[in-house]
């Protein structure tokens, strides 16, 4: 930028330059702030001739090796304020000192990192999956984070409440996308949600809200209802919850009725069982042997939904006892005459 050199470095340029310049010396940082800091050195002890001015360079981030000319031309005095500078950010700085022969090595290095600031809004905040009692969120991470260690905080509430909003926190996140998922939700709810960043400097703005509703219960009855096992006075079910069933069902009622007998047995009332949502199955005792039962499972649901489903048992035929030992009523030299008892157990076979 040869407007910006002073009309004695002009005319010095008409003179014999020896060679370039010594490194500029002892470059430090002087003052630090969020948006700008403050450097200054020493000039070169061999200046080999009128010093034009100063070249800085830079690079931004712990992993950035690429030094980038930032400042072409200072002139020739031997300090500069960098700005504007993003805070939290760290940043490398060297210079070179010119004159009309060329430009030096490179001065010592220094490092140094911004204050921070609190960061920006959150971006692109959406749902990416919604559930019965769940809802996915993503977004991306502030434009000016301004800090480097973010965690978010994602608040709710039912849409149209006069409630405060629930906060739930994520820390230690530093990807540029993120994805989180609030559970414990209501079914059949709208919830207005918003994220907000915060790093130790303090809490940004909150993102737009958005507004996501859960999905609305479909009541189905339990599946692949089946016997598992049996005996003379009782047998097992065993059934399948559907999905989506939790925080929707209430409870599950089993009904078994008699509907024939293959022994005389009196009949015994129809045996009702209560079940918690969440049991998968069952065993109903103290039946009739040798008897089929029909069965009716109720999915009791919170809306007042019923829905049923049937199946029919039979119980086993009863184990039938050996006959009592004989007893010894005469014998012979070379025979035995015994008396046999039947069983008092002669139900059906």
């Amino acid at each position: 930028m040869a407007s910006s050199r002073s009309v004695e470095a002009i005319e010095y340029d008409l003179y014999p330059y020896v060679s370039e310049p010594s490194p500029p010396r002892n470059l430090r940082v002087v003052e630090v702030k969020a948006r700008e800091a403050q450097l200054s050195w020493l000039a070169p002890e061999s200046p080999n001739g009128f010093l034009i001015g100063y070249d800085l360079l830079k690079t931004v981030g712990e992993h950035e090796n690429e030094w980038r000319e930032t400042v072409e031309y200072i002139g020739p005095r031997m300090k500069y304020t960098m700005k504007p500078l993003r805070p939290g950010t760290y940043y490398r700085i060297r210079i070179v000192a010119e004159n009309g022969a060329g430009k030096s090595n490179s001065s010592n290095i220094v490092e140094f990192e911004t204050h921070e600031e609190p960061p920006g809004p959150v971006r692109d905040l959406n749902k990416s999956s919604v559930g019965l009692t769940e809802i996915g969120l993503s977004w991306s991470k502030p434009k000016q984070p301004n800090g480097r260690s973010l965690s978010y905080y994602v608040t709710y509430k039912e849409d149209g409440q006069q409630q405060e909003m629930v906060t739930e926190e994520i820390s230690g996140r530093s990807k540029s996308k993120l994805q989180y998922t609030l559970t414990g939700l209501k079914f059949d709810t709208t919830y207005e949600i918003k994220v907000t960043a915060k790093n130790k400097e303090g809490s940004g703005q909150p993102s737009n809200a958005i507004e996501v509703a859960t999905l609305k219960p479909v009541p189905i009855a339990v599946q692949h209802l089946t016997n598992v096992s049996r005996s003379s006075s009782s047998f097992k079910l065993r059934w399948s919850l559907p999905e989506q069933s939790e925080n929707i069902l209430e409870s599950i009622l089993v009904r078994c009725s008699l509907t024939q007998s293959l022994t005389n047995l009196p009949n015994k009332e129809p045996k009702q069982i209560r079940l918690d949502p969440s049991t998968v199955e069952v065993l109903v005792r103290n039946l009739l042997p040798a008897a089929e039962y029909s069965c009716v499972l109720r999915s009791e649901f919170v809306q007042g939904v019923v829905k049923q489903s049937q199946i029919s048992v039979w119980t086993k035929p009863p184990d039938l006892k050996p006959p009592t030992s004989p007893r010894v009523i005469g014998f012979t030299d070379n025979s035995v005459t015994l008396r046999l008892y039947e069983s008092d157990d002669r139900t059906v076979g």
